[in-house]
């Protein structure tokens, strides 16, 4: 084959084998829904770029659905009675990260609903807060870290701050760190700490270290020596060894150490070496 411009001849190629990479990736949103006896047993998403393989089982496919009618009907998906048994539950909760996944403003408010302390189930709640941390973008993420302070629940509130946190949103940073000083409840403080930590990265190290002297549970303590030791480039492995040394509180010192036995650094294997040998 000659190159139009030129005239030159154009090299071929030999077809590629193996797998393929995509240049680019979906652009639209598939719902899978598999209907037994008129009830939904099973919710799957995927993009319209991923091959589909139904196993030989009769596959109806829709056209020209709208995302606000795709949400009208995930919705009754979700609704009290999702909660009656634990096969609709599972359905319910995948359909929630469907919801999520819609580009339709529309999603936003089911999701918010959602989130309100009458919905049915703690699990779903849990897994509202999770795609609007994960698929709604700034506004969703706002709307979790609004919620926190007036969250009565400790459990819906480590629900909420592990979601917030999973974001990476630089954002977060001074909401996460706030919750970590001044909640009541050990188990939120405890994940407010790690997520800070991971949130907030290597430049968090002096400050996390001012707060563990000052945190009276050891839960917490843990839980944040244990994010210092899984900061990226092992950032964290200096100061823990650094803490371990010097401190002179013997639960913060057990701790740091703990912290370090999980870490597969070489600076951490050398220093519990150290440790044996002395």
């Amino acid at each position: 084959m000659l190159e139009p411009a030129t005239g030159v001849e154009r090299p071929s190629f030999p077809p590629p084998t193996g797998s393929t990479v995509a240049l680019e990736g979906g652009t639209t949103l598939i719902v899978l829904v598999r209907v037994i006896d008129g009830n939904v047993e099973r919710l799957r998403t995927a993009t319209d770029d991923c091959p589909l393989d139904a196993g030989g089982r009769r596959f109806v496919w829709l056209t020209g659905v709208t995302p606000a009618a795709s949400l009208v009907y995930l919705e009754t998906l979700v609704g009290p009675a999702a909660f009656d048994r634990d096969a609709a539950e599972r359905v319910a909760r995948s359909t929630v990260g469907a919801i999520g996944l819609h580009a339709d403003g529309a999603a936003d408010a089911i999701l918010t609903r959602l989130l309100a302390p009458a919905t049915p189930s703690a699990a779903m709640r849990g897994e509202a807060a999770t795609w609007t941390a994960r698929a709604r973008g700034a506004p969703g993420l706002d709307r979790l870290m609004a919620m926190i302070r007036g969250e009565g629940d400790p459990s819906f509130r480590r629900t909420l701050v592990s979601a917030i946190g999973q974001t990476r949103a630089q954002r977060a940073a001074a909401l996460l760190r706030d919750v970590a000083r001044t909640d009541r409840e050990p188990g939120v403080r405890a994940d407010a700490l790690y997520w800070y930590v991971q949130v907030a990265g290597a430049p968090s190290i002096p400050e996390v270290m001012t707060m563990l002297q000052s945190e009276k549970d050891e839960s917490v303590q843990r839980r944040g020596l244990s994010s210092l030791a899984r900061l990226p480039a092992q950032a964290g492995i200096g100061p823990l060894i650094d803490l371990a040394r010097r401190t002179p509180d013997a639960v913060i010192k057990r701790n740091a150490v703990r912290a370090l036995s999980e870490s597969t650094d070489p600076q951490a294997a050398a220093f519990m070496v150290e440790l044996i040998r002395n």
